[in-house]
């Protein structure tokens, strides 16, 4: 995949990211097994974050390399048990062997999502096939552990996993992002497994949507039980734990309370980005605890400060700010956070990221934090390319200035779960036009595409053609312009004019 923008730093950066991957890569000289450790100093394999390596991989479509990221912890399957309660490690997904790092629960669930996603990337068959016992052995070593806070319907913890670590903090508890990532990996083998007709598939989707009213059900009595907190404005709003049993509001550090917060619901697919909890989520997030001497910067001159030191929190490529506020369409809010991601953590001499920062302009952790940076290539890729079920929406929340007279956006061979995408928007604002070049996937085509063109002016075009033909009122609304359904024949690319 290669990316463009009207940005020469983030050019820079996106290119500078795959070197650091690359170089980052151990390889066992027992095992033959390449490791991606993290971070180019110190660090070896934290499964959640060696994932999200392997995923921008796919994306890059580096097929091989993030393979072989994967495949440590396929390898290593069953070999150390999960940080918590659990009854066995039969099925566990956590082990690199000797390159292990960290006791994160919620490896599991990355790995699961990981390795599923990397099928739906490829729809390498032949690759599901081989690790599919590993996955389903995977998916039931959740359904059995998630039987053990069954015992009493109506308790915040029903058909929660047990209490295990969160992170960096291994304080036995009932997480709610944890659990989001257990279901999301379950979620995502079982998307992957029914696409080769897998017999185990439709079981394990079953047990996905009963793990999911679980989390969602466990989360709103959580909340009930929290207290309120206030906003800036005056009003109060609910309180979203991290957790079941907990309802103080700015006591328990910033790792639980704004790292691994439950905005990861939303992120993992447990709840919308739309739902009021996540709206109170954001509001809190916003007003209070990035801002806190607690959980955030400790800043006090808010109504200075708001903008350019707001939408983020200290590791700020662990949560998906950004994500989730380009999927509830508010797209101002998810740049801002994506440009304070950046600002916070770039060394620009060396084109690298910070693992995090505790104030602005001092980077801690260790450096060439590829994890980081990778998950920041991720937000720029979907800024230009966004799955959202089965949607596929182009350029929906590229920044306005990128589409100033004369400027190009261009994003060539990027590999979605469709297909191959590729797309090149020039604008031509003083002509009063704009124009797209588009190569949508053809083998398993979205049920709906949607092209988004941010005008710098804000303005929405009048008239649009595709391929010379002109495309309904209907298909047109606002700034979007709907491609599929539509046009039919994607076998050839589309030439796409929009004139204001």
């Amino acid at each position: 995949m290669q990316i463009e923008v009207p940005d020469e730093a983030l050019n820079n950066f996106y290119k500078a990211n795959l070197w650091h991957n690359v170089i980052t890569t151990d390889r066992d000289p027992q095992t033959g097994l390449y490791n991606q450790g993290v971070a180019t100093i110190r660090y070896r394999v934290f499964a959640n974050e060696t994932v999200m390596i392997a995923r921008s991989m796919d994306m890059r479509g580096e097929h091989l390399d993030a393979e072989r990221f994967l495949e440590p912890m396929l390898h290593y399957q069953g070999q150390e048990a999960l940080k918590g309660r659990f009854s066995t490690k039969d099925g566990v997904f956590h082990s690199a062997g000797d390159y292990t790092h960290g006791e994160y629960a919620m490896n599991h669930g990355f790995t699961l999502w990981g390795v599923a996603d990397h099928y739906l990337l490829t729809r390498d068959r032949a690759y599901l096939q081989r690790v599919a016992p590993k996955l389903v052995k995977g998916c039931d070593f959740l359904i059995k552990e998630r039987a053990s806070t069954m015992g009493k319907p109506g308790l915040a913890i029903y058909g929660l996993s047990p209490a295990s670590s969160l992170e960096d903090v291994v304080e036995y508890q009932y997480w709610f992002a944890t659990n989001a990532y257990f279901y999301l990996g379950m979620k995502r083998t079982a998307q992957a497994l029914a696409d080769i007709g897998h017999p185990e598939a439709g079981r394990i989707a079953a047990e996905v949507e009963k793990y999911r009213r679980d989390i969602e059900a466990g989360t709103r009595e959580a909340t009930t039980r929290s207290a309120v907190v206030p906003l800036r404005d005056g009003n109060y709003i609910p309180y979203v734990p991290s957790r079941v049993y907990q309802w103080r509001h700015l006591t328990e550090g910033w790792i639980r309370e704004a790292l691994y917060c439950s905005l990861h619901l939303a992120m993992a697919e447990v709840v919308s980005p739309d739902d009021p909890l996540m709206t109170w989520m954001l509001d809190d997030l916003e007003d209070n605890i990035f801002f806190s001497w607690q959980s955030g910067y400790n800043v006090s001159d808010y109504q200075k400060r708001w903008f350019e030191r707001g939408g983020i929190t200290l590791q700020p490529c662990l949560l998906d700010m950004p994500i989730v506020y380009m999927a509830r369409n508010e797209i101002p809010a998810a740049l801002r956070a994506f440009w304070n991601t950046y600002a916070l953590l770039i060394y620009p001499d060396t084109q690298c990221f910070a693992e995090w920062a505790r104030s602005f302009g001092i980077g801690g952790g260790p450096v060439y934090k590829t994890s980081d940076e990778s998950r920041f290539v991720i937000w720029l890729r979907q800024l230009l390319l966004w799955e959202n079920g089965d949607q596929l929406w182009l350029a929906r929340a590229t920044p306005r200035e990128w589409l100033e007279d004369g400027k190009t956006i261009r994003i060539e061979r990027a590999k979605t779960i469709f297909g191959t995408v590729s797309m090149v928007v020039r604008s031509e604002a003083a002509k009063g036009k704009i124009l797209a070049e588009l190569s949508l996937p053809k083998s398993k085509p979205p049920s709906e595409v949607w092209l988004r063109l941010r005008h710098p002016q804000g303005k929405h075009p009048r008239r649009v053609s595709i391929n010379g033909k002109l495309v309904g009122p209907e298909r047109i609304v606002g700034s979007d312009i709907r491609i599929v359904p539509g046009i039919k024949e994607l076998s050839r690319p589309l030439d796409l004019v929009a004139e204001y």
